[in-house]
């Protein structure tokens, strides 16, 4: 059972991720039935509040890692065109060549 806080601590997780929720609660309710009260409470209050809290953390941090990938692959391509335009621009006498927004446009 509980015994100790960090063995509490590990058992409390296992009932929190439901792999052995009824392994854990069982020989601790036939030792006292309305500690499945406790358990009852502890499943609500995990389940519904604590991983919706997990998840929306995980999602900001992911949202704002994603928002530095995209904003570094969009500088990225934006110098990659612009080096680009530089090689292959043909300048004549003419002055048929493509001028820049017609080449950025085309990307």
């Amino acid at each position: 059972g509980f015994e100790s806080f960090s063995e509490a601590f590990f058992l409390l997780f296992v009932t929190f991720t439901t792999v052995n929720f009824p392994n854990v609660m069982m020989p601790i309710v036939n030792i006292n039935r309305w500690a499945a009260l406790y358990f009852v409470f502890f499943m609500v209050v995990t389940l519904f509040l604590l991983s919706n809290v997990l998840k929306a953390a995980f999602y900001y941090y992911y949202r704002e890692e994603l928002g530095d990938e995209v904003r570094a692959f969009y500088t990225s391509r934006d110098r990659s065109i612009e080096i680009a335009y530089d090689l292959l621009r043909t300048e004549t006498p003419e002055g048929n060549g493509i001028d820049r927004e017609t080449f950025v446009e085309f990307f």
